[in-house]
């Protein structure tokens, strides 16, 4: 296995750049970098790091360009491997013939490992979803490959619960060829548990055709929100359900235990989920413009499942960091602040820098709230997850461009003395009015037309790209 790992260069200042918020005190400058086979080493991975014991596990895909394979490594609080783990600090893992994907890493209550994904060909011709459980310190790999009908193809989200059992949450094709959400929940063992949903799957269909996604968390009351992209007659909309603890959609959640909503007629995607502390869910995405642009979204409902008006604009956050931008991650921090990440357009030059927004209770953009960052000197570079540190430091796992696809990114941030949450004057504000085809059937349903405020930051909350 061929590893390279290396720090970007970024400024040395001391522990902090005032500026950019960087911890430089992580890694050699404030970024780890690997990478393993000159191959595409992060995927979707919308769960792609975790914390334990105080180091972290970060996921990812290791092998080779024609023979990928599960891949997990572990950080050191300072951010330098740990080689007391597995291989020098990697542990890979192969869990089938062909085109494996890890999506998702998570520490068990007992600080053990699960690694979630897929696996190709294990039956021929076939996805199927792959599970592994690896030991504290990445020994003892044990590979579950279990084929249920109807067919979970793809684990995008793994949740611990308290009572030791498992969540994994994905997307799978049915027997009539379409494909819908999935959670289920297993054991120890890897075995179903039958007193959840459907003997131990559940199983979220909003019956107009394919649903994606499935990246999991629980809301204050032990609810399981699963978010994701729900097709539409004419479109792809933005997709949140809600299940109850026993794995049953919560009729209490708009009618029918899942919401749906449209922007624009394109392709509208719900990437992540999170619950305020009063329950109230999060989804953060991207949908496309009428232009070809793509705008970003950060929607808030009520626990009823309708749009909460109290935040942003009609329930709804709308932000335009040009073509091809995406939010791929949130968090809730600190009295209902919000931070999201993903991918801003670098210019006009068709590439993508990492993209990190803090974000009032009301949905603005907080003062000085806004990180972007060119991790690899001009190619992709895109944020998948986000996590916070006992310290309440911000870590940033995702994707840095490279000739051979991309490469692992770890980035730690401290919290920035110039970020300020306090309510800040209503800025510049592009409106976009269109018309709401929608359905009933637990979708949003909106009379009239839905206003969308494209907000054009000012002066005080604008920041360059970061070279």
């Amino acid at each position: 296995m061929g590893l390279l790992a290396f720090a970007a260069a970024m400024p040395a200042l001391g522990s902090s750049d005032p500026e950019s918020c960087i911890d430089t005190t992580f890694a050699d400058g404030g970024l780890f970098r690997l990478d393993v086979g000159g191959r595409a080493n992060v995927g979707w991975s919308p769960q792609g790091i975790d914390r334990q014991n105080g180091k972290w596990i970060v996921g990812g895909v290791g092998g080779t360009s024609t023979r990928p394979l599960f891949l997990v490594l572990r950080l050191n609080d300072d951010g330098s491997l740990d080689p007391t783990f597995g291989d020098a600090g990697t542990v890979e893992v192969d869990v089938g013939p062909d085109n494996q994907e890890l999506e998702s890493v998570r520490v068990l209550h007992d600080a053990s490992l699960l690694l979630g994904g897929a696996a190709a060909d294990v039956v021929p011709g076939e996805q199927q979803i792959a599970f592994v459980r690896l030991g504290v310190d990445g020994q003892s790999p044990r590979s579950y490959l279990p084929h249920f009908l109807p067919s979970p193809e793809l684990i995008n989200g793994v949740l611990p619960l308290a009572d030791g059992g498992v969540l994994l949450a994905g997307q799978g094709r049915t027997r009539g060829g379409d494909y819908n959400l999935f959670v289920l929940q297993v054991d120890a063992d890897g075995g179903l548990t039958p007193e959840f949903g459907d003997a131990g799957i559940s199983e979220i269909d909003w019956g107009s055709g394919d649903e994606f996604g499935g990246a999991i968390t629980l809301d204050p009351s032990g609810n399981v929100l699963v978010p994701g992209v729900v097709r539409s007659p004419l479109s792809f909309d933005f997709g949140l359900a809600r299940l109850n603890p026993s794995g049953q959609l919560d009729r209490t959640f708009a009618d029918a235990g899942y919401v749906s909503l449209e922007f624009l007629g394109g392709f509208d995607s719900c990437n992540a989920t999170a619950a305020q502390a009063d329950g109230k869910p999060l989804c953060a995405g991207s949908f496309d413009l009428p232009d070809g642009g793509t705008g970003l979204a950060v929607v808030r409902f009520t626990t009823s499942g309708a749009l909460d008006f109290e935040f942003a604009d009609g329930g709804v956050a709308v932000f335009d960091f040009g073509p091809g931008a995406n939010l791929r991650a949130l968090v809730v921090r600190d009295e209902d602040q919000l931070i999201v990440a993903g991918g801003s357009a670098r210019g006009d030059a068709g590439t993508l820098d990492a993209l990190v927004l803090w974000l009032q209770p009301n949905g603005r953009v907080a003062f000085n709230g806004q990180q972007r960052r060119d991790w690899s000197g001009g190619r992709d570079d895109v944020v998948h997850t986000l996590r916070y540190d006992e310290s309440g430091r911000l870590i940033v796992f995702g994707e840095v461009g490279a000739s051979g696809g991309n490469d692992v990114g770890v980035m730690r941030l401290v919290r920035c003395p110039s970020v300020e949450v306090e309510p800040q004057p209503a800025p510049k504000r592009r409106v976009l009015t269109v018309g709401c085809a929608c359905s009933e059937g637990g979708s949003v349903f909106v009379l009239g037309v839905l206003a969308l405020v494209f907000r054009a930051l000012t002066p005080r909350e604008r920041a360059p790209s970061t070279h």
